[in-house]
């Protein structure tokens, strides 16, 4: 009679254990116990942060299991159920943007929510790399109301382009100390400033190279415009210096217009 008490005994707790353990795992990948079931009409204002350029998250997993893409309108938040849609009003300059929640945090500063790095640029926040913003659930179907100046909050336009897409790719050139020059990559597509490819190459023409390559980039990340600085030794031989956009697979998305190179007078 003790043997079998005890063998009920245990397989109750078995059985409790077990369910247990799978109902955990299922909150925990809603984004723990205190995640909202649904978040319309959820509101919160406090300060918010941004993520995903220059500190190796790009292309990592978020917490729900995608893929992070730093270029994307999406959130980070502490407990709004993965999914969830969020109108992000910039409190300081007004500016809006829809986002979707698919990663966890922020964890520090008292802050209640970190952006991606391409909805930080649609409410204007990455300049300052903070701002104090009021957020609303709402339907992922309702358009967001914008009121955006000098900048679109379409994930379409903030993304890095992809193959087989062409860019205008944009030269400028300024001395810099120690025999060195400053020149200056910008990337476009369409009318905006933003990542064209994967690579992007400065290149140079003259009587020693027909084209040297003097330096490469990543262009991944950021905003589209790079900064280099090159040593005049590295420019000997050569006259022009321009600038091409290659995607993936090494194909040409676009080039610069030469640029005649000025070593000992500014360049522009």
């Amino acid at each position: 009679m003790k043997l079998n008490n005890i063998f009920v005994f245990v397989a109750a707790l078995v059985f409790f254990a077990t369910g247990c353990g799978q109902l955990d795992v299922g909150l925990d990948l809603e984004g723990g116990a205190d995640a909202e079931v649904n978040s319309v009409g959820f509101t919160q204002t406090g300060m918010a942060s941004y993520y995903g350029v220059g500190d190796g998250f790009h292309g990592r997993r978020t917490a729900n299991g995608e893929t992070f893409n730093a270029y994307g309108l999406t959130a980070a938040h502490r407990t709004l159920r993965f999914g969830s849609c969020l109108l992000v009003t910039n409190l300081y300059n007004g500016r809006k943007a829809k986002v979707r929640v698919n990663d966890r945090g922020p964890y520090s500063g008292g802050r209640i929510l970190d952006l991606s790095y391409g909805a930080a640029q649609a409410v204007g926040m990455v300049s300052s790399g903070t701002a104090r913003v009021s957020i609303e659930g709402i339907s992922c179907s309702a358009p967001a109301t914008t009121s955006n100046s000098g900048g679109d909050a379409s994930a379409a336009n903030l993304a890095p382009a992809t193959d087989n897409v062409q860019c205008k790719i944009f030269l400028s050139t300024a001395p810099a100390a120690n025999s060195e020059i400053s020149v200056t990559i910008q990337s476009r597509v369409g009318d905006t400033t933003r990542p064209c490819g994967k690579k992007l190459k400065l290149l140079g023409s003259g009587s020693a190279a027909q084209a040297k390559e003097i330096a490469a980039v990543d262009m991944t990340s950021g905003d589209g415009r790079k900064t280099l600085k090159v040593k005049a030794s590295e420019l000997e031989g050569l006259s022009h210096i321009f600038a091409q956009a290659l995607d993936s697979k090494g194909e040409r998305m676009g080039e610069s217009a030469a640029k005649q190179l000025q070593l000992t007078a500014a360049g522009s």
